[in-house]
């Protein structure tokens, strides 16, 4: 599974950035965000860019709207799909600053 994901807020908490290394011979990943204390979660998928080994995948979600208001913490696992389809087990949790 890929690494640990760094999430970081805007201020207002309605959109975060996801960052996380690049996996060899991946060619998708799936990035599965959350409110911390929720089980519901939303999927959201990122082709891999063309880069080198080893840079940085980032992907920007949008359009949040935390339940408790801005400032709430999010959760976020980072799966790899490869060139069949299949993905792979959830990354450890990155929790938001």
């Amino acid at each position: 599974p890929p690494s640990v994901p760094e999430l970081n807020a805007d201020g207002s908490g309605f959109a975060m950035l996801v960052q996380w290394p690049c996996v060899a011979h991946a060619t998708a990943y799936v990035v599965e965000l959350r409110e911390s204390g929720s089980t519901h979660f939303e999927r959201f998928i990122r082709n891999v860019p063309m880069q080198a080994q080893g840079s940085v995948v980032e992907l920007r979600i949008g359009g949040l709207s935390p339940t408790g208001g801005p400032g709430r913490c999010y959760v976020a696992q980072v799966r790899s799909v490869s060139a069949c389809g299949c993905e792979s087990e959830p990354s450890p949790a990155g929790v938001s600053q």
